[in-house]
């Protein structure tokens, strides 16, 4: 008799294919996250997704399909004409199956959103969406958050940026540790229709902090900034205050969890009140003086990291100096 993990993964196909045919005109969205299911599973999903005709949303996080079962549902990809979100964090797909999704966005001309979050794509799965960024005129976002790309797969997406005008969202915390891949995404950001750039966990410095605001002045699309947890000091803090007042574009900046202190803090205070367009700035209470305390205590608009909310003591003052006209 077969072991028993055996004899679960051979009938994992068989389970699916029943959950897919009775999916049929249950509306546009399918959901299979955190069951664990296997490549084979991601086969016969494949399998369905080449005729289906009626799902617009597929959710399959947290399952184990790996390289196999992605390069099945990139072939997939390459004849379905239907779906357009596609979440496959936490599969373990690897660089192969990152480069079979890469080359199938080169045929489909469909999916708009796909999620591949911790997935150890490595740089070589990021050079392959970059090298199909190029030619793909269709996907919005793309998330490619805890992927190991590293500045050399960060350098090769902020290049191919320069040749499309489609992607507008692109998510690329937790992958790099120094001031290139940063670097990169300044020099693109001059020309491309990037409204949203997440790059926390990423350990910039000085250098990589400068060339972002060098690009503040210039960028006319960009309207949210991800910086959360870089490590940031008040010197990378004292640089994005000097250009914020004369950013028009930018709406929502997150620097929560940095090391910004009493010095930058100040600066930025000053910043938030010149500018007139930001709508939420996210920090960490512990990172405020005393005037972007008064800010947050008194302001509509966010300023503060939801956890810190509630350890915020309310203020009682008889004045708004403190307060910008745009909040």
């Amino acid at each position: 008799m077969l072991p028993m993990s055996r004899r679960v993964a051979q009938r994992e196909p068989d389970a699916i294919a029943l959950l897919l045919n009775g999916c049929a005109g249950r509306g546009p969205e399918l959901a299979i996250n955190g069951q664990g299911r296997s490549a084979g599973a991601a086969v016969e999903l494949a399998k369905w997704l080449r005729t289906n005709r009626t799902i617009t949303k597929l959710n399959v996080w947290s399952n184990r399909f790996l390289n196999e079962g992605a390069c099945a549902i990139a072939t997939a990809l390459t004849l379905n004409s239907t779906l357009r979100e596609l979440n496959l964090s936490w599969n373990n797909i690897g660089y192969e199956g990152a480069c079979a999704l890469a080359t199938a966005l080169t045929q489909n001309s469909t999916i708009q959103v796909l999620i591949l979050d911790s997935n150890q794509i490595s740089e070589l799965g990021a050079i392959a969406f970059a090298a199909a960024l190029t030619k793909n005129r269709t996907l919005k976002t793309l998330d490619l958050c805890t992927n190991r790309i590293y500045s050399e797969g960060a350098c090769a997406l902020a290049a191919a940026l320069l040749e499309n005008r489609t992607l507008t969202e692109l998510n690329l915390n937790v992958n790099f540790s120094n001031d290139d891949g940063v670097c990169a995404f300044a020099g693109s950001l001059k020309s491309c229709a990037l409204e949203v750039l997440k790059i926390s966990d990423n350990c910039f410095g000085i250098e990589g902090m400068s060339a972002l605001a060098a690009v503040l002045l210039l960028n006319t699309t960009l309207k949210t900034l991800d910086l959360f947890m870089n490590e940031l000091g008040d010197k990378e803090a004292c640089i994005l205050a000097d250009v914020l007042p004369m950013n028009h574009t930018l709406q929502e900046l997150d620097l929560s969890y940095n090391q910004i202190g009493d010095e930058g803090a100040c600066a930025l205070a000053d910043a938030l009140e010149q500018n007139r367009t930001l709508k939420t700035a996210l920090f960490t209470s512990d990172q405020l003086d005393e005037r972007l305390l008064f800010l947050a205590a008194t302001s509509p608009t966010p300023l503060l990291d939801p956890l810190d909310v509630d350890d915020l003591d309310p203020f009682d003052t008889g004045t708004s100096t403190w307060q910008s006209d745009n909040f």
